[in-house]
């Protein structure tokens, strides 16, 4: 009988999943490997040299989640070619009260690389002096300087994004947010700015809740529906309502 880590592998590479343009042109994968929530501040090298091995190329970390080392290792020791493996990581201000520039020079160092994918800000109510302008400003630096190739913001409604694009001279490429059945109502007002303006949006948390202020999280969750049959059953069904099959 095959392992789990061998069925999954088989499974992955059965499946033909397009890449994303995004509005500057660069690619990104599809479906992404997080190194957050429950992996914060733990060694992950292991975690992320397995999904790279399934198939993830696309492997998300953040200065927060105090990942980046762990993550910059996996990829080294995968053996695959820097430009094999889409790497996102995040600015959080607080989080160490550095700069953008200090912060994306500590990210790339932690990672061992000379740029990510996708720099984003982690939460636009967290900047320095709570300039969202300002801060993007700098983002628009670190692309021209060439320490990544694609910048974007995380956590963004739509009046963050109308601060930002008062003054931005590059759109973000994306905005990526926490999206699942639970609270979808409630964020399409951002899905449909974002699409009106040709800014993509990136899911995390697709099939749970991660922030408890969603009542009817609290509420599946008491009843286990999210750990359940029932839930298990959600999974297969989404996994293939987003199969592709490989083109001949």
């Amino acid at each position: 009988m095959p392992s789990p880590l061998t069925a999954a592998a088989s499974t992955l590479t059965t499946m033909a999943f397009e890449p994303l343009l995004l509005n500057d042109g660069n690619k990104i994968p599809t479906i992404g490997f997080g190194t957050g929530s429950k992996w914060k501040w733990r060694d992950v090298t292991r975690y992320v040299e397995q999904a790279i091995e399934v198939g993830f190329w696309h492997i998300d970390t953040a200065d927060f989640y105090e990942t980046e080392t762990y993550v910059g290792k996996a990829i080294k020791e995968s053996g695959l070619a820097r430009d094999e493996v889409f790497v996102t990581t995040k600015f959080l201000y607080i989080h160490k009260n550095a700069g953008v520039q200090e912060s994306i020079r500590q990210s790339l160092s932690d990672l061992n690389m000379k740029y990510v994918d996708l720099y984003l800000i982690h939460n636009p109510k967290y900047v320095p002096n709570e300039d969202i302008e300002t801060t993007w400003r700098e983002f628009e630096k670190v692309k021209q300087d060439g320490l990544a190739k694609s910048i974007g913001i995380s956590n963004s409604n739509v009046e963050d994004l109308q601060k930002l694009l008062k003054t931005a001279k590059i759109l973000p490429a994306l905005n990526q947010i926490e999206l699942h059945p639970y609270n979808y109502h409630e964020q399409k007002p951002i899905i449909e700015f974002c699409a009106s303006r040709n800014i993509a949006i990136e899911a995390y948390s697709t099939l749970t809740c991660t922030i408890s202020r969603y009542a009817i999280c609290s509420s599946a969750q008491a009843h286990t529906l999210l750990t359940g049959p029932l839930h298990n059953i959600l999974v297969d069904l989404s996994t293939n309502r987003w199969q592709k099959q490989p083109k001949d």
